[in-house]
């Protein structure tokens, strides 16, 4: 494959006017969620007062590959700071998810001590740490400061931007890799092309990209509207992703859904063209068309269910919370100061999240305001 790609898979910073994936001029505005600040860019008592900077969040819909994308890019410097809060391995329950997928993909390809797994945005280590266990050869890529504490522990991490430069650096010292892994960050870069580019360079002929990401008809369906922010520059049909690797040499072998991030897909890239194909694929397409994922009044419906969930929780409180700077507090004081009512807007982690705030005493009702309103009485849980 030639090491170039499509001027379109690189976004620029501002606002976009055709498809992140196909170039599709076809864009159909579905939700306008106004002007906000970057979700993980948290204040300090220092900094409450301080003026903030806000970006356009609207959802777009790409009538011709039926990707769901967002039509203005911020810079990655300023969403991917070196402080970066988020951790892979903070979450037993994403740690265990992480070390069962490594052990599948790990009899998959019945993957031996002569491969190597390459993490591309590897985080604190997690899933490389379950393909160690097993005995496979392992690296790490990893732009934030959350390297540092993969190489302590042991988890061997480069610390910079993935891209082609770094992809022929790392093939010469390290050689080919088996198998290149990805998960929850597939959706957010704006080097879309650079990174498929060097992740062909570092495979070895055969090799497999697979790459995990929150799913398009889950999002859909679950009318999941609190996955939409500036890190989620696209969100993935699977359509959609055979449309982008059909424009390099791969061929998209597999598709699996899970139940991670509320509903997540993912999808295997093998290196060449013309491979053999999982009969999963077509029945996830087939899913996808009865779905409706390639008709806009599926995401009229979408959006609809999304103000009536607005209007449901405003109704319920009957006042807005004042200002903007919501403090984050230790959890103890909920036990404390047992008010009436917990709001959880994690609804996917809302199980786990009621069973251990009840556990430790806690007599308040919940209430979970998507992807639809409920109430959910203590006395219930």
């Amino acid at each position: 494959m030639k090491l170039n790609y499509p001027k379109h898979h690189l976004v620029n910073i501002g606002h976009i006017s055709r498809c992140q994936i196909c170039n599709s001029n076809k864009l159909h505005t579905i939700l306008d969620l106004g002007h906000q600040p970057l979700c993980d860019s948290l204040l300090t008592k220092e900094t409450l007062n301080d003026p903030e900077t806000t970006y356009p969040l609207r959802m777009v819909w790409c009538q011709n590959c039926t990707c769901v994308q967002l039509d203005y890019c911020v810079d990655g410097r300023l969403v991917y700071h070196p402080d970066y809060p988020y951790r892979s391995g903070i979450t037993k329950e994403l740690a265990e998810y992480q070390t069962a997928l490594s052990e599948s993909l790990v009899k998959k390809y019945n993957l031996t001590r002569k491969d190597l797994v390459i993490d591309i945005g590897s985080n604190d280590g997690t899933l490389l740490s379950g393909f160690k266990k097993q005995g496979v050869k392992i690296l790490g890529v990893e732009p934030t400061n959350i390297a540092k504490i993969a190489n302590a522990s042991g988890i061997r991490t480069i610390q910079k931007y993935f891209d082609m430069k770094v992809a022929k650096q790392i093939k010469k010292k390290y050689g080919s890799a088996s198998l290149i892994t990805t998960t929850n960050t597939f959706a957010h870069m704006q080097s879309l092309g650079e990174f498929i580019v060097g992740a062909h360079l570092l495979l070895k002929e055969g090799g497999t990209f697979v790459n995990e990401t929150h799913y398009l008809l889950d999002i859909i369906a679950g009318g999941q509207f609190d996955s939409i922010y500036h890190e989620h520059l696209r969100t993935y049909s699977l359509k959609a992703y055979i449309s982008l690797f059909d424009q390099y040499d791969f061929t998209v072998t597999d598709a699996e859904r899970g139940s991670r991030y509320g509903g997540n897909i993912r999808v295997h890239a093998t290196k060449g063209r013309g491979m053999p194909v999982s009969k999963n694929v077509k029945q996830l397409l087939k899913l996808e068309k009865d779905a409706g994922l390639g008709r806009l009044v599926t995401y009229s419906k979408f959006a609809q269910r999304v103000k009536m969930a607005r209007f449901e929780f405003m109704n319920f409180i009957y006042m807005f919370l004042a200002g903007e700077h919501i403090p984050i507090v230790n959890n103890q004081r909920l036990i404390d100061e047992q008010p009436d009512y917990v709001i959880i807007l994690a609804w996917h982690l809302a199980k786990p999240i009621i069973e251990q705030l009840k556990a430790r005493g806690l007599k308040s009702d919940f209430v979970i305001p998507l992807p639809d309103f409920k109430l959910i009485k203590n006395s219930q849980v």
